[in-house]
C-alpha cells in the first residue's frame, strides 16, 4: 500500500513526459522509468506527471527480454512536451535510421527538454542535438561514440545535463537521474520521500564515474602503475613504448616490468595490447567503422597486423567477432594459450 506523506513545498503543474521507446530498448530502463513516475504520481496524490509512450511507427516494439510494449500516443498527440526521453539499447536496423532521425528532430522541436539513456545519446548526436555539448552514454558504447561523433565531448559520468539536453548511462543510473530531476521539479523533500519509497541507496551525483576507479585500474595499489594505465588508455591510437611510459611515471623500465608482474600477473606490454584489443572490441561491436579504420584507431599499422594481434587474444578474427557479437553485449574475451603461459611464467618468477 502506498504511504502518503506531507510535503513541505507546493507541487508544480503536471509535466508532460513522452518516452520514445525504440526496438530493442532495455526493459530495465523502460520499467524503472515508468514505475518511478507512477510512484511520483501516487505520492503526490494527483497526476504530477502525464506519461505517454511513443514508438517510431506507432506500432508495438519488442524489448531486450522479448516483452512487447504498445504505444499510448504518437508524435502528433501533443503540441508541447516538457520532457522527451529516448530509450534505446542497441543500434537500430539500418532501414530505420532515417525514420528515427526524423522522429527525434520533430520531438526536439516539440519538447522543452530532450533526454536519452544508454544508446539513446548516440541517436541524439546523430540527429545533431549534441553538437559541441558534453554528454555521456553507456560506458560500453563510449569508445564508439567518441570515434563516430567527435563533435561531442563524451565523458564517463552517470548522467549529464547541459541546458535542455540530458544524457544518461542507462540502467541503474536512470534512478539517480530521475531522482535528481524530480528534486529540481518538486523539491528535495519530495525526492527524499520518493527515494524512501523506492528503498533507493544513497543518491549518486551525475558526475560520478560509471565504474569504480579501482575496478577500472584492476585494483593495483601502486600509484605509478595506475598512472601508467592512464597513459596507456590515453594513447591507444598512437601507442607509447614501455620505456617512454616508465620515464613518464618516474621509474626505470625494468622496475616497472617487475612491479607490473607482481601486481597484475603479466608484462606491461601485454597489458597495453589487451587495452588496445578491448578498445577494438568496443568499435567492432558498436560502431560502423570498417575493420581497417578500427585497426588504425587502435594503433596498428595495418589490418593484417591488427588481425593477428586480435586473434591471439580472442581466438577469432575481428571480422568473425563482429559477425558473432555485433550490436550486443559480448562474452568476455577468452584467455588465449599464450596469455595463460605468460601468466604462469609471471607467477613463477
Amino acid at each position: 500500500m502506498q504511504r502518503k506523506r506531507p510535503l513541505s513545498e507546493p507541487l508544480p503543474a503536471p509535466q508532460n513526459v513522452t518516452l520514445l521507446v525504440l526496438p530493442g530498448a532495455a526493459d530495465l530502463d523502460v520499467s524503472m522509468t515508468l514505475e518511478i513516475l507512477r510512484i511520483t504520481n501516487s505520492l503526490s496524490n494527483r497526476s504530477a506527471v502525464d506519461v505517454s509512450i511513443m514508438t517510431i511507427d506507432d506500432s508495438p516494439v519488442t524489448l531486450t527480454n522479448g516483452r512487447t510494449l504498445a504505444p499510448t500516443g504518437g508524435a502528433d498527440t501533443f503540441k508541447h512536451i516538457d520532457l522527451c526521453l529516448v530509450l534505446s539499447h542497441v543500434n537500430p536496423k539500418p532501414e530505420l535510421w532515417t525514420r528515427i532521425q526524423t522522429v527525434i528532430r520533430k520531438l526536439a522541436r516539440q519538447s522543452a527538454a530532450m533526454a536519452a539513456t544508454d544508446h539513446g545519446p548516440l541517436l541524439l548526436a546523430a540527429a545533431g542535438l549534441l553538437q559541441g555539448k558534453v554528454a555521456t552514454c553507456h560506458i560500453d558504447l563510449m569508445v564508439a561514440a567518441r570515434e563516430t561523433y567527435p563533435e561531442v565531448r563524451w565523458v564517463d559520468r552517470l548522467f549529464v545535463r547541459e541546458g535542455a539536453v540530458l544524457t544518461c548511462a542507462g540502467h541503474l543510473a536512470v534512478v539517480d537521474m530521475l531522482l535528481t530531476e524530480i528534486a529540481a521539479l518538486m523539491g528535495e523533500d519530495f525526492r527524499s520521500t520518493l527515494a524512501a519509497e523506492l528503498v533507493a541507496p544513497p543518491l549518486r551525483v551525475g558526475g560520478a564515474s560509471q565504474r569504480d576507479a579501482s575496478v577500472r585500474l584492476r585494483a593495483s595499489d601502486d600509484l605509478r602503475i595506475q598512472e601508467a594505465i592512464r597513459l596507456m588508455r590515453a594513447h591507444i591510437e598512437t601507442p607509447l613504448s614501455v620505456e617512454s611510459i616508465a620515464k613518464r611515471v618516474g621509474i626505470s623500465q625494468r622496475a616497472l616490468e617487475l612491479s607490473w608482474r607482481r601486481s597484475l600477473g603479466c608484462s606491461p606490454k601485454r597489458y597495453y595490447m589487451q587495452e588496445r584489443i578491448n578498445h577494438a572490441c568496443s568499435l567492432l561491436l558498436f560502431s560502423n567503422l570498417a575493420i581497417n579504420e578500427i585497426s588504425y584507431a587502435c594503433g596498428f599499422s595495418s589490418s593484417a597486423t591488427f588481425s593477428r594481434a586480435f586473434s591471439s587474444f580472442a581466438n577469432v578474427t575481428p571480422r568473425d567477432y563482429r559477425l558473432a557479437h555485433g550490436n550486443k553485449i559480448a562474452p568476455l574475451l577468452p584467455v588465449s594459450e599464450s596469455h595463460r603461459s605468460e601468466k604462469r611464467r609471471g607467477a613463477s618468477q
